[in-house]
């Protein structure tokens, strides 16, 4: 039937659509988790080499200087190790949370799709219904229509045998009374 395809095709050009943007949608989030992790990595690389850099800073002042590599050099190494912690548990916090987001938008937008793959069901429900009541309407309307025409027909029948004094039915094809006999068994001609 047209009417069932174009119900099935419409849920189903729903659902594509709806599947496709919700690709689309879970992409772009991934892309920028992967963004978060590879801008965490750089931040990660410059965070060590300035702690490098201090490092070898101290080391180049106390050679200047003509210091011995303790007291102020180890105290200074030492600071410098506890900035580049606090610098590394500042990325992985913000990494975290920015993680923790783009998982949270995806749950959300599994959420909307699948209120949405619900909503195409429905739809299709409620047009599979709308069709099927105008198939079970139209089936009963035919069938009260040959009803009516068969009591229809057998009222003519009626009418007609009594207007005929009981000779015959219109339906019946025939006459039911006296006939003139074609053939065998009449009288002879004489002569």
């Amino acid at each position: 039937l047209d009417m069932q395809k174009s119900i099935d095709d419409a849920y189903n050009a729903g659902v594509g659509q709806a599947t496709a943007s919700n690709q689309q949608i879970l992409n772009q989030l991934n892309a920028s988790a992967d963004a978060y992790n590879k801008q965490y990595e750089v931040d990660a690389r410059s965070a060590y080499l300035n702690k490098m850099q201090g490092d070898t800073l101290v080391d180049s002042e106390l050679a200047r200087l003509g210091l011995s590599d303790s007291g102020f050099g180890v105290s200074q190494r030492l600071a410098n190790q506890g900035i580049y912690s606090q610098n590394l548990n500042a990325l992985k916090t913000a990494l975290g949370s920015n993680l923790a987001n783009i998982d949270l938008a995806k749950a959300n937008q599994e959420a909307a799709f699948q209120g949405e793959l619900s909503k195409l069901l429905q739809n299709k429900a409620s047009a599979q219904f709308d069709f099927n009541k105008y198939i079970a309407d139209r089936s009963e309307q035919i069938r009260q229509q040959e009803i009516s025409n068969f009591l229809q027909n057998k009222y003519y029948d009626y009418l007609y045998a009594n207007l005929n004094g009981g000779k015959g039915s219109s339906s019946s094809g025939g006459s039911s009374g006296g006939g003139v006999s074609l053939g065998g068994g009449g009288s002879t001609p004489s002569g």
